[in-house]
């Protein structure tokens, strides 16, 4: 019988900004690394074997929050859009080998889970899941058991996109998480005229415990 970790990995997110390691929680070996390439204008992360350095999979856009990314994969070469398909919540939709599939959110959940949407009244097949630990650390399950039953020939592509999907999801919660620390108090303007007016020391204390901004978490726990 297979060990229930076999088809687990752990992202771990490293010190040199951008860059996440992906080990195999089976083996604690690093399978694959991703780190962000600066664009100018744009947004780019790629899905590197960590020990030739070769490209596996990246994906681009205009920004980590455009509603449109897509994924490129290598050696076969392919392509295939990630499409931000939620309105009130987190939906995301994208094709693989002429089926559909879409990542949303567990609810009362932080975690992401992505199904093969069947037609019918066939259920949602989940094919994956990511779980996040910490602001440093998440696991990612593939499925085996239900990629297996996909009509899938590439299922080692349909990883990489699976991979990447999430990969996307964590640098756009650490640009949303980086914007609202630098997003300026009341007190940051460079315009006097804002300023408060002069107070007593206790009231100049309450005002600066009231505008005390409040810490961030990534949406996705990261």
């Amino acid at each position: 019988m297979q060990n229930d970790d076999w088809n687990k990995y752990e992202l771990v997110k490293k010190e040199t900004k951008g860059v996440v390691e992906i080990k195999h929680l089976a083996t604690n070996e690093v399978t694959h690394k991703k780190f962000r390439q600066k664009v100018p204008g744009g947004y780019c992360s790629k899905l590197i074997e960590p020990i030739t350095e070769v490209i596996l999979a990246e994906i681009q856009g205009d920004s980590s929050k455009a509603k449109l990314k897509k994924i490129l994969l290598y050696q076969p070469d392919d392509s295939v859009e990630l499409k931000d398909s939620g309105i009130f919540s987190f939906e995301h939709k994208f094709r693989w080998e002429n089926e559909k599939f879409v990542w949303k959110k567990r609810a009362f959940s932080k975690d992401l889970e992505c199904k093969m949407v069947q037609s019918g009244d066939e259920p949602n097949m989940c094919i994956a899941l990511y779980q996040p630990k910490n602001k440093n650390v998440g696991t990612v399950n593939i499925m085996s058991d239900n990629m297996n039953r996909l009509n899938i020939q590439d299922r080692r592509g349909l990883e990489y996109v699976l991979l990447m999907s999430i990969l996307s999801f964590l640098d756009k919660s650490d640009d949303d998480s980086n914007y609202t620390r630098k997003t300026p108090n009341s007190f940051s303007s460079s315009s006097p005229s804002s300023y408060p007016p002069p107070s007593s020391d206790s009231n100049r204390k309450q005002k600066l415990a009231k505008h005390k901004p409040k810490e961030y978490t990534g949406e996705y726990g990261w």
